[in-house]
């Protein structure tokens, strides 16, 4: 498990991304921490990667980015994350936050989209395909992300994925070096 002290340092730079509406560093630190989640298999993390990557697609869409709800949302989003920072230690349970906003984006994204299926789901399939990528077998990736390995497998066979360069074999060192770093 990763430190309470941790995550709402996290939380802290989601808050500030959303701020400004920083999309590409969004995404970045959603792919961070989904490839620390790989080697924790912490489920907070993927849920922080989750979150990072579905509010990243949202801003990219112009029908929602420039949209007064968009702005109430994220308005209302940001109180609840510094409420949640603010608490003391001892009374924070931020995985049953991070589902809450989860299910406040997928309820927001179905309210404002124009797709079937809900950003958070994309995000789902996206990073449990990524988690896949980077070594974790079909079930664990599936299972960490709260998708099916249909899913997931359906996404890869129409993506490059399995050729990129994350995906390359490792020799035992390096995998014990990478795993070191994560966790300095």
């Amino acid at each position: 498990m990763i430190p309470e002290m941790e995550l709402d340092q996290y939380l802290t730079s989601i808050q500030n991304l959303v701020k400004r509406e920083d999309i590409v560093a969004l995404r970045e630190m959603s792919n961070k921490l989904i490839e620390r989640a790989a080697i924790t298999e912490d489920k907070n993390l993927v849920n922080l990667s989750l979150i990072c990557y579905a509010l990243s697609k949202l801003m990219k869409k112009p029908h929602i980015a420039e949209s007064k709800k968009w702005q109430t949302f994220k308005t209302e989003l940001n109180k609840d994350l510094e409420k949640e920072i603010e608490k003391p230690i001892e009374k924070t349970d931020i995985s049953q936050l991070l589902k809450e906003v989860l299910d406040d984006l997928a309820t927001f994204d179905k309210t404002m989209g124009n797709y079937m299926m809900d950003i958070v789901d994309n995000a789902r399939i996206k990073q449990g395909s990524r988690l896949y990528a980077l070594g974790l077998s079909m079930g664990q990736a599936a299972q960490m992300t709260g998708t099916s390995k249909p899913a997931i497998q359906s996404y890869i066979g129409s993506t490059k994925i399995h050729e990129r360069h994350f995906t390359s074999s490792k020799t035992v060192k390096d995998r014990y070096r990478n795993a070191k770093e994560a966790l300095e």
